[in-house]
């Protein structure tokens, strides 16, 4: 039987490798090409934000699974707070714009990371059967 925690390692790293090639394959793109977003905006290094996403996923799990998740509440509540509004009154509008893209894709990136979170909790714990059901 392998351990809950080799298996929230590893629904967490998979997980980790969804979202980012959602992030960083799908949004980005359309970002870039669709609305000419500046690489200034898009240029965070892609294994930190890899690895901030994959640790998130397992505190995320973890929360779950011992049955505390408004933790998720408090650390997305924190995160979001520290990004709401970085937007300078002197920059031009499609800076702008590229910023509120790269700040949405930053509130798609946590959503995602809370239901692969979720499901690799119920998977985990042999309820994602009765879930569905």
């Amino acid at each position: 039987m392998i351990s809950k925690g080799l298996l929230t390692f590893f629904y967490s790293l998979c997980s980790a490798i969804l979202t980012f090639l959602v992030i960083e394959k799908g949004i980005k793109w359309y970002l870039r090409r669709k609305l000419k977003a500046t690489e200034e905006y898009l240029s965070e290094i892609p294994v930190v934000v890899f690895i901030s996403g994959f640790v998130e996923i397992l505190l995320y799990t973890g929360s779950f699974l011992v049955g505390k998740p408004e933790f998720i509440v408090l650390w997305t509540g924190v995160k979001t707070a520290l990004r709401w509004d970085r937007k300078n009154k002197k920059e031009k509008k499609a800076q702008i714009i590229s910023q509120r893209g790269t700040y949405h894709t930053f509130l798609l990136g946590t959503g995602l990371n809370i239901i692969f979170a979720y499901i690799s909790a119920c998977l985990i714990q042999g309820e994602l059967i009765l879930w569905l059901k």
